[in-house]
């Protein structure tokens, strides 16, 4: 089972693609079998149509105790007859039919039959993925950006489709580098992950795996990603940063104020590859993040890499003075540099001078 996936790992949606295809002939007297399952006596209970909480209660008793006959099961017998339901309603609606057609009587037998099922041949041996690749700059990415592509490719035994996307917000412009096609992988799994929250540069990746044919359908960001609906931040007056994202060079960085919130300038490079993508993308802008942390240490976004490189100037913390200026702070080995020029006339201020040399 597919989901998506927090930052910090948490998950936020799951979603359960069929995981296998069996070919439609092997199932012309078994397609609707699956519409047996005991727990589609649930699907129609609602607790509106009970008139109380203790109605609604005898009603769920009244079901269960149809499907596992307490009367007459043991308390193991009830379990495994609940291990197999699940494990049938978890299986694709194809698979799930032909299984049921069968009959199995334990979570064990039913195992059985979905191994016959893969060995014999009747599950299909390849897939059919949309593929192609979106690199671009966009000004509204909500309105503008179009993933589709009318183009297909069969996939071989074993692989998937996927799609993947990384999208970075800098100032009013979005670079999109994005691809779809086919991968070996192990499970179908959703991926959602903002690296670099608001306000100021933000960071946010999308990957698709799934087994079902022309499933990596995605088309625009509104249907994987839709921003926090909220008033725009303040501007802060002590801080401004060269802001621009570009593929390749940022040709032009200008000045802007920063977001309040946000307490340095970043500025890196990612080089993406991967899934047909080959592309460098420069950033430039006001964070909050600290180092060169953009990708918040992921790099991958589905079949794609990302490195991250930074110059040392850009991890340096802005520092705020009093008069509102903002300065950085001289690394050390700049700062011996200036004593050396400092303290060399004094050293050789006189004519008799006895100072040792640096």
């Amino acid at each position: 089972m597919g989901q998506y996936t927090s930052l910090h790992g948490d998950p936020i949606r799951t979603a359960g693609p069929d995981s296998l295809s069996v070919k439609q002939e092997e199932l012309a007297n078994a397609e609707g079998l699956a519409l047996n399952s005991p727990l589609c006596c649930f699907d129609h209970f609602h607790l509106v149509n009970a008139s109380g909480r203790g109605e609604a209660l005898g009603l769920l008793r009244t079901l269960c105790c149809s499907w596992l006959h307490p009367k007459v099961h043991t308390k193991e017998q009830m379990l495994e007859l609940l291990v197999l339901e699940l494990f049938l309603c978890a299986l694709p609606s194809g698979a799930q039919a032909w299984v049921r057609g069968h009959q199995p009587r334990s979570e064990h037998k039913a195992m059985a039959l979905l191994e016959e099922l893969w060995q014999t041949g009747k599950v299909a041996q390849h897939v059919r993925c949309h593929k192609g690749i979106y690199v671009s700059i966009e000004a509204d990415p909500l309105n503008t950006f179009n993933w589709t592509s009318e183009k297909v490719e069969t996939c071989d035994n074993g692989t998937f489709c996927q799609e993947s996307i990384l999208m970075i917000t800098a100032g009013a412009e979005y670079a999109f580098v994005a691809t779809k096609g086919c991968i070996p992988a192990g499970m179908p799994e959703m991926t959602l992950i903002q690296h670099t929250p608001a306000p100021g540069l933000m960071s946010v990746s999308f990957s698709n795996y799934c087994e079902e044919p022309l499933c990596n359908n995605k088309d625009s960001m509104s249907s994987i990603w839709m921003p926090h609906l909220s008033p725009a931040p303040s501007v802060s007056t002590s801080l401004s940063c060269p802001t621009c994202v570009a593929l390749g060079t940022c040709f032009s960085a200008p000045s802007l104020p920063c977001p309040s919130g946000t307490t340095r300038c970043y500025q890196g490079k990612l080089y993406i590859t991967g899934g047909d993508i080959n592309t460098l993308v420069e950033v430039k802008g006001c964070t909050a993040i600290t180092g060169c942390k953009l990708m918040s240490g992921v790099f991958s976004v589905g079949v794609m890499e990302v490195k991250e490189v930074c110059p040392h100037q850009s991890l340096t913390q802005p520092r705020k003075l009093e008069s509102g200026a903002t300065s950085l702070p001289i690394s050390v080995w700049g700062l011996e540099l200036l004593l050396l020029l400092l303290l060399q006339p004094l050293v050789h201020s006189g004519p008799g001078s006895q100072g040792t040399p640096f």
